[in-house]
């Protein structure tokens, strides 16, 4: 009787999941008595499933066959590319000297001068 008694006291303190947990195995049942059987899901996608079939042992054909990648010639992938991104680097100028190449643009403005 005592078993009886704790069973009972267990089934109303879980009351909600017990009534929660025969509803889905209701619907369960009815799914798998009243849907379709798993041949005929199978008879409806096969056309599907056997050219994913095919393309995943093409795929894997394919990397066999490939060759390996060659060894990687700089430390850092997508180098050149950020560099060309970002275009030439700008110098800055050290205090006391114009922005651009003042030193250089006075010596090619003298070299002209003298020329003439």
């Amino acid at each position: 009787m005592a078993l009886v008694e704790k069973l009972h006291g267990k089934l109303l303190e879980f009351r909600l999941q017990g009534l929660l947990l025969a509803v889905l195995g209701a619907i369960i049942l009815a799914l798998l008595r009243l849907g379709p059987s798993f041949r005929t899901v199978v008879a409806f996608f096969y056309p599907l499933l056997l050219s994913t079939s095919f393309f995943l042992a093409v795929v894997l054909v394919l990397r066999v066959i490939s060759p390996s990648p060659g060894v990687v010639l700089s430390d850092r992938a997508g180098e050149e590319l950020m560099d060309y991104v970002a275009g030439p680097a700008q110098v800055e100028a050290a205090p006391g000297e114009e922005a651009g190449g003042g030193q250089e643009r006075e010596a090619v403005a003298e070299a002209a001068k003298k020329s003439q």
